[in-house]
């Protein structure tokens, strides 16, 4: 395989994984794949956190903004946006790959009270 992006091996592939027959393809609703963790194949999530996951991770998924140009300080009002990139990730078995900079960020920026502004 090339690495390239193929519309007909997708198809292919969703007609094997949810059992469809049709030309188009099925949207990828990953959250609600993943509700249901237990009966997604290591195999398929393990492919799928490379695709999803590091694209919302290094191409600004939900915000132009991404987790590799965290600022140095946590402040609510600025950095909440990341959280849904965050949450998105997390949702992954093997999501530390893309989120251990992310934890350490926010546990750094904890104030005395152990919380965050």
């Amino acid at each position: 395989m090339s690495g390239e992006y193929s519309h007909e091996r997708e198809r292919i592939a969703q007609h094997e994984v949810f059992g469809t027959r049709e030309g188009r393809l099925v949207p990828m609703q990953t959250e609600l794949l993943l509700k249901r963790c237990d009966q997604v194949s290591p195999e398929l999530e393990d492919s799928m956190l490379p695709h999803y996951g590091e694209h919302a991770y290094c191409h600004g998924f939900f915000w132009w903004e991404i987790p590799t140009k965290l600022p140095e300080n946590f402040v609510y009002n600025k950095t909440r946006r990341w959280f849904t990139t965050f949450n998105y990730i997390n949702q992954f078995r093997g999501s530390a790959l893309y989120l251990a900079d992310a934890v350490n960020w926010l546990i750094e920026n904890q104030n005395a009270d152990g919380i965050w502004d």
